[in-house]
């Protein structure tokens, strides 16, 4: 009678030990098995930041390179201007009958833009040398400012909705 208890005593400690290693094996699946969800996860959403940012960056850069076309084309009218003008009135008037408004003949500056997107524009602004400085071959322009602007103001909402013990 005396082995039969000890044999039922060993026999239960074993089936213990079995149990509990099971109960560990699947606690550690389930930890890997959420853990890599959640990697996979935060790999989407990198992968998709990843996506908008390259995009962002390619049209702005398309953008910045129409900006330099324009800019070039700017450039190349001033000396045609300087070359079938007498004086400085008469290429302020060819300059004024090319660009209309985006030239102010009072400081001698042209601004124009170039959208980036829908939401984005590159905003130019750029002011003639001298007429007697204004020659082929250089630039005959300073520019005065080269920056991104948004297209619509964005109203940031930094409320804060905290329950004050009220009613709800």
């Amino acid at each position: 009678m005396f082995e039969w208890r000890a044999k039922e005593k060993k026999k239960s400690y074993a089936q213990i030990q079995l149990g509990t290693s099971s109960l560990v094996l699947i606690f550690t699946v389930l930890c890997l098995v959420i853990f890599s969800t959640l990697s996979l996860a935060s790999a989407k959403a990198d992968h998709k930041l990843a996506q908008k940012n390259q995009e962002s960056v390619m049209d702005y850069y398309a953008a910045d390179g129409k900006a330099e076309e324009i800019l070039k084309e700017i450039n190349e009218s001033a000396v045609g201007f300087k070359a079938n003008s007498t004086d400085y009135a008469q290429f302020q008037a060819l300059l004024y009958e090319k660009f209309g408004d985006a030239y102010d003949s009072e400081s001698n500056r042209l601004n124009y833009t170039v959208d980036i997107n829908e939401e984005q524009i590159i905003l130019v602004c750029l002011q003639f040398l001298d007429y007697s400085q204004i020659g082929e071959g250089k630039e005959n322009y300073k520019i005065i400012s080269w920056f991104v602007q948004n297209k619509v103001d964005y109203e940031v909402d930094d409320r804060l909705p905290v329950w004050d013990g009220g009613t709800v």
